[in-house]
């Protein structure tokens, strides 16, 4: 009875004090934590031996670094690529048919499944102001959905132009789309055609305004754009990275200079990831070697006109730094190691970018993508 009784006063103090003990431990978690998905394979394909459950959710502290497990999101085949838009998150199949799911952070089960009428769906990204998601799939085709009332694709658009050549250029291979300064614009890397191609959604349909020709066999994969409008792009097959220029929506992009991922040349080298740091005064990409020791982070200094110093590259501490990501705070990267299975958690000096490992590696299955949310 004594504990039925402490528990009725307990009651009573917390209503006439408004005490909500899990609400405020929420509330604290927010403030101190950032909440991260990770993307994963989950099956074995001929470039990488999946073995995760799914997405991953984890939570970083904001001061420490230090990475803590929260949830897997299951069910889900090759969830290689993942944005996150107010409270959903978009996960690209990596699969043949390609799929995208649309996800509920709020509940799981509020799951919506669209096909992307193309093979090995690697990027999507939210469109801005709007209700489009825009799908990158590898095997030639570039996807744009509606995300509201539903998930659905509304128009599929094939690139079309010349190629280098097998084996990886026999035909094209959209890697990422990303908006342009004019907030209007979608870029879309094509590995497969050495291309920048500019995309505008006019009624709901994809339309080719322009398109950026780069150096022959450089195999565009990722790109990131400064607020100087300077759009830098990691080309995978020669590991370098473009300097360009936009300019308008209806001409190509400048061509400023073009750098080395790493001091030499290094044909078992294949750079993944690049990003600017919040500050935008630092760059970085990773450099993934295949057979080859070579697993590094590169920093580059952003100069005031918007070109690039050489700095350093860091071990990823694993193997195939498939992608990486900077806190919000600018104080951690966090390297994801496809192949050894963990990710590393680098600080990051503020003075002069430069990255300093930090706490114990962090197991987790086939990571290849991690986003901040």
């Amino acid at each position: 009875m004594k504990y039925i009784y402490g528990f009725i006063v307990l009651a009573l103090i917390c209503s006439m004090t408004n005490c909500k003990p899990a609400e405020t431990n929420s509330k604290e978690e927010k403030l101190n934590n950032y909440k991260i998905a990770v993307g994963t394979y989950t099956k074995k394909e001929g470039h990488v031996d999946g073995k995760a459950d799914g997405v991953y959710l984890l939570q970083m502290d904001k001061e420490s670094g230090e990475l803590t497990w929260l949830d897997t999101i299951p069910n889900l085949i090759n969830p290689s690529y993942l944005a996150v838009d107010k409270q959903s998150l978009y996960a690209a199949n990596e699969i043949g048919p390609g799929t995208i799911t649309k996800i509920d952070l709020d509940d799981y089960d509020k799951t919506q499944v669209a096909e992307t009428k193309g093979d090995a769906p690697c990027h999507v990204i939210p469109v801005p102001n709007s209700s489009y998601l825009v799908v990158s799939n590898y095997m030639g085709v570039v996807s744009l959905f509606r995300t509201e009332p539903k998930l659905e694709l509304v128009d599929s658009l094939e690139p079309e132009g010349t190629f280098a050549g097998p084996p990886r250029q026999e035909s094209s291979h959209p890697h990422m789309a990303m908006l342009a300064p004019d907030q209007k614009t979608i870029l879309i890397s094509d590995l497969g055609m050495d291309n920048i191609i500019h995309l505008q959604i006019i009624e709901d349909k994809l339309v080719e305004t322009a398109h950026t020709v780069l150096a022959g066999g450089a195999g565009p994969r990722h790109m990131c754009l400064h607020s100087n409008k300077h759009i830098y792009v990691l080309n995978e097959l020669n590991h370098t990275i473009d300097v360009l220029q936009w300019t308008a929506v209806n001409q190509p992009l400048q061509l400023k200079e073009t750098y080395s991922t790493i001091p030499q040349r290094n044909e078992n080298v294949f750079p993944a990831a690049i990003h600017l740091h919040p500050n935008e005064k630092y760059l970085y990409a990773s450099n993934r070697g295949i057979n080859d020791p070579e697993q590094s982070i590169s920093l580059f200094k952003v100069k005031a006109d918007g070109l690039l110093e050489y700095i350093d590259r860091y071990n990823a501490g694993g193997l195939v730094p498939r992608d990486f990501s900077i806190s919000p705070n600018g104080k951690f990267l966090l390297a994801a190691n496809q192949n050894s299975n963990n990710i590393v958690t680098f600080a990051i000096d503020q003075s002069n970018g430069t990255l300093e490992r930090v706490g114990e590696e962090f197991e987790i299955k086939t990571p290849v993508c991690v986003k901040f949310y």
